[in-house]
Formats: C-alpha cells, sequence, structure tokens
C-alpha cells in the first residue's frame, strides 16, 4: 500500500511538490490508455491531474498549505485512487489485457458461447468486470473465467473446422474423381481443387463459426462451379472426336450434374395430409426420372 503523502506536507514546500511531481508523472504516463476507453481510471485520472495541477501551481508555502488544507479530503481520496491505479498500471495491466484479448476471441462466437451452460456465465462475468468502472478488486477472476470460457470456445471451433474440413475434402474427392474420370490436364485440376485447397487452409486458422460456415458455403458454390468446368472441359473432348471423323457423338465420360433440393419443393411450412404427402413425393419422382432420362447424376441437397 501506498502512504498517502499528506503528513507534513506543512513542513516543507519542496518535499510537497516532489510528492505531488511524482503522482503527476505517473498519473499522466496512465492517461493515454484511460483516454482510449479500454483500460479504467479516466476520469479519476483527470480529476487528480486538474487536482495536483491547482496545488503545484502555489508558488508560496503560505498558498500551498492554505490550498493544501481546502483540498484536504480531495487530496485523501486521491490518495486512495492513486493507489489503486498504480496497482493496475504497474501489476494488473498485463491480466487486464489477457481478458480483453479473450473476450475479442469469445465475441466472434458470442450468440453460441452465450447459449452454452458452462460458457455463459463465464462470458458474461467478463464483460461485467471489463465494464466496471472501479475493477481493481475483481481482476483476480479473470484467469479462472477465461479458461472456463475458453474450454468451450476451443471445443466449438475444433467441431466445426473439423466438420467444415471433411465436407470439402469430400468435394475434392469428388472432383478428382472426376477430372480422372474425364482424364483432365493439370490446368483443369488446379482450376478445380485449389480454391477449395484455400478455402480448407483458410478453415484451419479460423477462430469464428461463423466465418468457418461462411467459407464452407463458398466452398459449395466452389464446387458447383468446377463440376460445370469439369463439364465443359467433357464436352469439349466430345466435339474435338466427333471432329475427328468417327461419325457418331462420343459418349461423355462425366456425366452431368442435376441437383435437386427437396426441400424447394414444398409449398406450406408443413407437410400435414395425406394428400400433401403424395403431391410431394410425385413432384420429387418426376424430377428425379427426368434427371435419369436426361442421363444426368443427381445430386440431392
Amino acid at each position: 500500500m501506498i502512504t498517502p503523502p499528506l503528513t507534513g506536507f506543512h513542513a516543507s514546500l519542496p518535499k510537497g511538490h516532489d510528492k505531488l511531481k511524482s503522482w503527476q508523472s505517473s498519473l499522466n504516463s496512465y492517461k493515454p490508455l484511460a483516454d482510449t476507453g479500454d483500460y479504467p481510471g479516466k476520469d479519476e485520472i483527470a480529476d487528480g491531474l486538474t487536482l495536483v495541477k491547482k496545488l503545484l501551481a502555489c508558488d508560496s508555502s503560505y498558498k500551498f498549505i492554505e490550498q493544501f488544507n481546502s483540498q484536504k479530503k480531495a487530496l485523501l481520496d486521491l490518495a486512495d485512487q492513486f493507489n489503486d491505479l498504480q496497482n493496475f498500471y504497474e501489476h494488473q495491466k498485463p491480466t487486464w489485457e489477457k481478458l480483453r484479448k479473450a473476450y475479442s476471441r469469445f465475441r466472434l462466437n458470442q450468440f453460441e458461447l452465450e447459449r452454452d451452460i458452462q460458457a455463459g456465465p463465464p462470458l458474461k462475468r467478463i464483460k461485467e468486470i471489463l465494464e466496471a468502472p472501479i475493477p481493481y478488486g475483481i481482476i483476480k477472476e479473470a484467469e479462472d473465467l477465461i479458461t472456463k470460457a475458453n474450454n468451450v470456445n476451443s471445443g466449438l471451433v475444433t467441431e466445426h473446422r473439423k466438420q467444415a474440413i471433411e465436407k470439402i475434402k469430400g468435394y475434392i474427392g469428388t472432383l478428382t474423381k472426376d477430372i480422372q474420370t474425364a482424364q483432365g490436364n493439370e490446368t483443369l485440376r488446379s482450376s478445380c481443387v485449389k480454391p477449395l485447397e484455400a478455402l480448407c487452409n483458410q478453415i484451419e486458422i479460423q477462430n469464428s463459426l461463423a466465418h468457418i460456415t461462411q467459407a464452407e458455403a463458398e466452398a459449395l458454390k466452389q464446387y458447383d462451379a468446377s463440376i460445370l468446368l469439369i463439364e465443359e472441359y467433357v464436352k469439349k473432348e466430345a466435339e474435338k472426336n466427333l471432329g475427328k471423323g468417327t461419325g457418331t457423338e462420343p459418349k461423355p465420360t462425366v456425366k452431368k450434374q442435376r441437383i435437386v433440393e427437396p426441400a424447394k419443393m414444398v409449398k406450406t411450412s408443413y407437410i400435414e395430409t395425406l394428400e400433401e404427402v403424395n403431391g410431394f413425393i410425385k413432384t420429387l419422382r418426376e424430377e428425379l426420372e427426368e434427371a435419369i432420362a436426361n442421363d444426368e447424376r443427381i445430386k440431392i441437397r
């Protein structure tokens, strides 16, 4: 604890000035961080500097003692506040910054974490600490709160990454097989596969569940685009073979893909009657049969 420098102030103006200048120097060093709004003590530091400046402006012992006596209560309050501020900025600041950094990371997945019974309360408490006007006595809770929230967050991110990467690798596997069947060249392979590999690499370092989902959706779009590239390649190769004078149009090595989305065939929120069931099945069957009749391969989504 820092002893408030009030006793004996009246005995020596230089001694009192030295102590106040020390306070002033420390408060000025804390001010830039506090003024960002991300660190505590902004108002206390501003008020303290105003008080100290007023006292330091005294040019005689008489004026100094007079001001000191009139501001004694404010000086006592500042002494207590200075103790908290000095302890924070010289000792607690690393823990505070760790807490802020962790909270920024957790906010990427805020909705998922808030719904979790294990992570929700710690996340709420972290927010309370960071928003507390005087957090100095509760910063000690930081490590335990970070650990609890991080355990859940890491598990969620790891699982989402795994699922997304497995799905994209499935796309890559299908495309690779189709390219081999079509006897595609390296240019075709690179155009089809490399964008998906890049998305996998992106997901590996992504900590946001929303961004992982976004990358997964982008991978599906890229997969569909790659299927079209392969179909176009097959078509051009078939045209080349036809032009060689075989007289018959070669059968495509890779069938055209048709995407069938059953959910889009339902016009109501729910299927509630046998008639609606039969109507849905009829529509779906017609779509599937048409695809087979056109020698297409079906992708259900």
